[in-house]
Protein backbone atom coordinates (compact mmCIF):
# COMPACT_ATOMS: atom_id res chain seq x y z
CA UNK A 1 0.00 0.00 0.00
CA UNK A 2 0.98 3.07 -1.02
CA UNK A 3 -0.35 6.72 -1.14
CA UNK A 4 -1.24 8.52 -4.63
CA UNK A 5 0.62 11.41 -3.46
CA UNK A 6 3.64 10.80 -4.59
CA UNK A 7 6.45 13.62 -5.36
CA UNK A 8 8.27 12.79 -8.78
CA UNK A 9 11.84 11.08 -7.16
CA UNK A 10 8.65 9.10 -5.48
CA UNK A 11 9.20 9.50 -2.19
CA UNK A 12 5.92 8.61 -0.33
CA UNK A 13 4.22 8.34 2.97
CA UNK A 14 2.13 5.16 4.50
CA UNK A 15 0.58 3.54 7.33
CA UNK A 16 3.86 1.65 7.14
CA UNK A 17 6.06 4.33 6.80
CA UNK A 18 8.60 6.28 4.62
CA UNK A 19 9.49 4.42 1.73
CA UNK A 20 10.14 4.96 -2.20
CA UNK A 21 8.07 3.57 -4.71
CA UNK A 22 10.74 1.98 -7.66
CA UNK A 23 7.63 0.35 -9.49
CA UNK A 24 4.32 -1.18 -8.98
CA UNK A 25 6.25 -3.88 -7.67
CA UNK A 26 8.57 -2.85 -6.22
CA UNK A 27 8.54 -0.40 -3.38
CA UNK A 28 10.94 -0.10 -0.56
CA UNK A 29 9.37 0.91 3.09
CA UNK A 30 11.76 2.59 5.57
CA UNK A 31 10.12 2.24 8.88
CA UNK A 32 11.08 2.74 12.38
CA UNK A 33 15.06 3.61 13.48
CA UNK A 34 15.47 3.37 9.59
CA UNK A 35 13.52 5.74 8.79
CA UNK A 36 15.08 8.39 10.60
CA UNK A 37 18.37 7.47 9.19
CA UNK A 38 16.83 7.93 5.48
CA UNK A 39 15.45 11.08 6.60
CA UNK A 40 19.15 12.38 7.19
CA UNK A 41 20.19 11.03 4.37
CA UNK A 42 17.82 12.63 1.50
CA UNK A 43 18.09 15.98 3.20
CA UNK A 44 19.90 18.53 1.79
CA UNK A 45 22.39 20.87 3.62
CA UNK A 46 20.32 23.19 5.77
CA UNK A 47 17.21 21.41 5.86
CA UNK A 48 15.75 20.91 9.21
CA UNK A 49 14.46 17.45 10.21
CA UNK A 50 11.43 17.22 12.61
CA UNK A 51 11.35 13.99 14.93
CA UNK A 52 7.66 13.16 14.46
CA UNK A 53 7.55 9.93 17.15
CA UNK A 54 9.82 7.89 19.48
CA UNK A 55 12.20 5.83 17.60
CA UNK A 56 14.15 2.84 19.89
CA UNK A 57 16.88 1.11 17.73
CA UNK A 58 16.58 -2.55 17.45
CA UNK A 59 18.90 -5.07 16.92
CA UNK A 60 21.01 -4.73 13.74
CA UNK A 61 20.05 -0.95 13.55
CA UNK A 62 23.03 1.19 13.16
CA UNK A 63 23.73 4.48 14.64
CA UNK A 64 22.40 7.62 12.80
CA UNK A 65 25.20 9.24 10.83
CA UNK A 66 25.39 12.86 9.84
CA UNK A 67 27.54 13.93 6.93
CA UNK A 68 25.96 17.32 5.73
CA UNK A 69 24.86 20.87 7.67
CA UNK A 70 21.36 19.88 8.62
CA UNK A 71 19.14 20.57 11.99
CA UNK A 72 17.20 18.13 13.93
CA UNK A 73 14.53 19.21 15.88
CA UNK A 74 13.66 16.68 18.86
CA UNK A 75 10.12 17.94 19.22
CA UNK A 76 10.17 16.35 22.71
CA UNK A 77 10.77 12.42 21.45
CA UNK A 78 13.07 10.32 22.05
CA UNK A 79 15.44 8.42 19.89
CA UNK A 80 17.28 5.73 21.79
CA UNK A 81 19.75 3.18 20.31
CA UNK A 82 18.61 0.88 23.03
CA UNK A 83 22.14 -0.68 23.89
CA UNK A 84 22.97 -3.43 26.69
CA UNK A 85 26.84 -4.37 25.29
CA UNK A 86 28.99 -2.01 24.05
CA UNK A 87 29.57 -1.72 20.09
CA UNK A 88 32.59 0.01 18.75
CA UNK A 89 30.16 2.26 16.93
CA UNK A 90 27.17 2.37 19.47
CA UNK A 91 26.60 5.93 19.63
CA UNK A 92 23.29 7.11 19.15
CA UNK A 93 24.52 9.94 16.47
CA UNK A 94 27.45 10.04 14.57
CA UNK A 95 28.51 13.56 13.43
CA UNK A 96 31.70 13.22 10.51
CA UNK A 97 32.75 14.72 7.19
CA UNK A 98 33.52 18.22 8.42
CA UNK A 99 29.60 18.46 8.95
CA UNK A 100 27.46 20.42 11.53
CA UNK A 101 24.61 18.89 13.06
CA UNK A 102 22.23 21.37 15.29
CA UNK A 103 20.01 19.64 18.11
CA UNK A 104 16.87 21.92 18.82
CA UNK A 105 13.36 20.89 20.72
CA UNK A 106 11.25 23.21 19.64
CA UNK A 107 8.72 22.23 22.33
CA UNK A 108 8.02 24.43 25.69
CA UNK A 109 8.75 21.08 27.63
CA UNK A 110 11.90 20.40 25.59
CA UNK A 111 12.17 17.10 26.89
CA UNK A 112 13.28 15.89 23.77
CA UNK A 113 16.22 12.85 24.49
CA UNK A 114 19.14 11.18 23.10
CA UNK A 115 19.45 7.73 25.31
CA UNK A 116 20.75 4.19 25.19
CA UNK A 117 24.07 4.23 22.97
CA UNK A 118 26.42 1.91 24.66
CA UNK A 119 30.34 3.03 22.58
CA UNK A 120 33.91 2.67 22.60
CA UNK A 121 33.41 6.69 22.56
CA UNK A 122 31.08 8.56 22.90
CA UNK A 123 28.10 6.96 24.23
CA UNK A 124 25.07 9.77 22.75
CA UNK A 125 26.60 11.66 20.23
CA UNK A 126 30.57 11.47 18.69
CA UNK A 127 31.87 14.33 16.86
CA UNK A 128 34.33 13.54 14.56
CA UNK A 129 37.39 15.72 14.13
CA UNK A 130 36.59 18.55 11.76
CA UNK A 131 32.72 18.49 12.38
CA UNK A 132 30.59 20.45 14.61
CA UNK A 133 27.57 19.76 17.01
CA UNK A 134 25.55 22.71 18.47
CA UNK A 135 23.01 21.47 21.09
CA UNK A 136 20.40 24.61 21.36
CA UNK A 137 18.20 22.29 23.31
CA UNK A 138 17.24 18.62 24.57
CA UNK A 139 18.45 15.88 26.83
CA UNK A 140 21.58 13.62 26.55
CA UNK A 141 21.09 10.71 29.04
CA UNK A 142 21.34 7.86 30.33
CA UNK A 143 24.38 6.94 27.92
CA UNK A 144 27.41 5.05 28.37
CA UNK A 145 31.20 4.99 26.80
CA UNK A 146 34.66 4.06 27.27
CA UNK A 147 35.16 7.76 26.93
CA UNK A 148 32.43 10.34 26.86
CA UNK A 149 29.53 8.64 28.14
CA UNK A 150 27.47 11.40 26.89
CA UNK A 151 29.43 12.92 24.26
CA UNK A 152 32.63 12.31 22.54
CA UNK A 153 34.50 15.55 21.05
CA UNK A 154 37.35 15.10 18.50
CA UNK A 155 35.78 18.62 16.90
CA UNK A 156 33.71 21.46 17.89
CA UNK A 157 30.78 21.19 20.20
CA UNK A 158 28.81 24.12 21.60
CA UNK A 159 25.73 23.99 23.76
CA UNK A 160 23.62 26.99 24.30
CA UNK A 161 21.20 24.75 26.46
CA UNK A 162 20.16 21.38 27.33
CA UNK A 163 21.05 18.93 29.68
CA UNK A 164 23.86 16.10 29.95
CA UNK A 165 22.50 13.60 32.92
CA UNK A 166 23.06 10.01 34.31
CA UNK A 167 25.34 9.19 31.78
CA UNK A 168 28.22 6.51 32.47
CA UNK A 169 32.16 6.38 31.20
CA UNK A 170 34.11 3.10 31.84
CA UNK A 171 37.32 5.31 31.70
CA UNK A 172 36.82 9.25 31.25
CA UNK A 173 34.14 11.91 31.03
CA UNK A 174 30.93 10.78 32.26
CA UNK A 175 29.44 13.68 30.49
CA UNK A 176 31.56 14.93 28.34
CA UNK A 177 35.45 13.99 26.64
CA UNK A 178 36.96 16.19 24.59
CA UNK A 179 40.20 15.55 22.79
CA UNK A 180 41.60 16.78 20.12
CA UNK A 181 45.24 18.46 18.34
CA UNK A 182 43.17 20.82 16.51
CA UNK A 183 43.72 24.06 17.43
CA UNK A 184 40.51 25.18 15.75
CA UNK A 185 38.23 22.78 17.43
CA UNK A 186 36.63 23.92 20.68
CA UNK A 187 34.48 23.59 24.15
CA UNK A 188 31.76 26.44 24.65
CA UNK A 189 28.96 25.28 26.65
CA UNK A 190 26.62 28.08 27.91
CA UNK A 191 23.11 27.96 29.89
CA UNK A 192 23.76 24.11 30.28
CA UNK A 193 23.46 21.50 33.23
CA UNK A 194 25.37 18.42 33.44
CA UNK A 195 24.64 16.11 36.42
CA UNK A 196 24.61 12.80 37.77
CA UNK A 197 27.15 11.77 35.45
CA UNK A 198 30.17 9.25 36.49
CA UNK A 199 33.32 8.02 35.24
CA UNK A 200 34.79 4.89 36.98
CA UNK A 201 38.37 6.45 36.16
CA UNK A 202 38.65 10.39 35.57
CA UNK A 203 36.25 13.54 35.15
CA UNK A 204 32.98 12.96 36.24
CA UNK A 205 31.11 15.39 34.37
CA UNK A 206 33.82 16.78 31.64
CA UNK A 207 37.06 15.53 30.84
CA UNK A 208 39.27 17.89 28.58
CA UNK A 209 42.27 17.31 26.49
CA UNK A 210 42.66 20.11 23.80
CA UNK A 211 44.58 22.09 21.99
CA UNK A 212 42.39 25.22 22.22
CA UNK A 213 40.90 27.83 24.89
CA UNK A 214 37.38 27.03 26.42
CA UNK A 215 34.48 28.25 27.86
CA UNK A 216 31.81 27.38 30.01
CA UNK A 217 29.40 29.94 31.33
CA UNK A 218 26.21 29.84 33.25
CA UNK A 219 25.82 26.14 34.52
CA UNK A 220 24.90 24.25 36.34
CA UNK A 221 27.65 21.21 37.16
CA UNK A 222 26.34 19.27 40.42
CA UNK A 223 26.27 15.77 41.81
CA UNK A 224 28.95 14.42 39.08
CA UNK A 225 31.47 11.21 40.69
CA UNK A 226 34.81 10.41 39.29
CA UNK A 227 36.49 7.29 40.33
CA UNK A 228 39.72 9.24 40.33
CA UNK A 229 40.35 12.69 39.85
CA UNK A 230 37.91 15.58 38.70
CA UNK A 231 34.36 15.13 40.56
CA UNK A 232 33.68 17.73 38.36
CA UNK A 233 36.00 18.80 35.68
CA UNK A 234 39.97 17.69 34.73
CA UNK A 235 41.80 19.70 32.40
CA UNK A 236 45.23 18.30 30.95
CA UNK A 237 45.63 21.02 28.21
CA UNK A 238 49.12 22.31 28.40
CA UNK A 239 49.07 26.13 28.17
CA UNK A 240 45.38 26.55 26.74
CA UNK A 241 42.88 28.38 29.23
CA UNK A 242 39.58 27.48 30.44
CA UNK A 243 37.07 30.25 31.07
CA UNK A 244 34.18 29.39 34.37
CA UNK A 245 31.55 32.62 34.56
CA UNK A 246 28.46 32.38 36.67
CA UNK A 247 28.77 28.75 37.16
CA UNK A 248 27.61 26.37 40.21
CA UNK A 249 30.06 23.53 40.73
CA UNK A 250 29.07 21.54 43.75
CA UNK A 251 28.22 18.25 45.26
CA UNK A 252 30.57 16.75 42.98
CA UNK A 253 32.88 13.78 44.07
CA UNK A 254 36.36 11.99 43.27
CA UNK A 255 37.87 9.37 44.78
CA UNK A 256 41.45 11.01 44.64
CA UNK A 257 42.14 14.52 44.31
CA UNK A 258 40.05 17.39 43.07
CA UNK A 259 35.92 16.67 43.60
CA UNK A 260 35.56 19.97 42.20
CA UNK A 261 37.83 20.64 39.55
CA UNK A 262 41.52 18.99 39.01
CA UNK A 263 43.93 20.50 36.90
CA UNK A 264 47.05 18.57 35.81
Amino acid sequence: NYTSETDPSGYFFSDKGYGVKKSDSNVVIYSGWKYVQEMIDRASSGDKIDIDANYKASSGDDRLIVNKNITIDLQGKTLNRALTKKDRDGHVIEVKDNSTLTIIDSTSSAKGTITGGYANNGGGININKGSTLIIKQGNIVGNTADKGGGIFNRGTLIMTGGVIADNLAKDTGGGIHCTTDDANSMLDIRNVTISGNRAEDEAGAIDMNIDSNSSISNCQIVNNISGEEGGAIRMDSSGKKLTITDSYINGNYASDDGSGIYLN
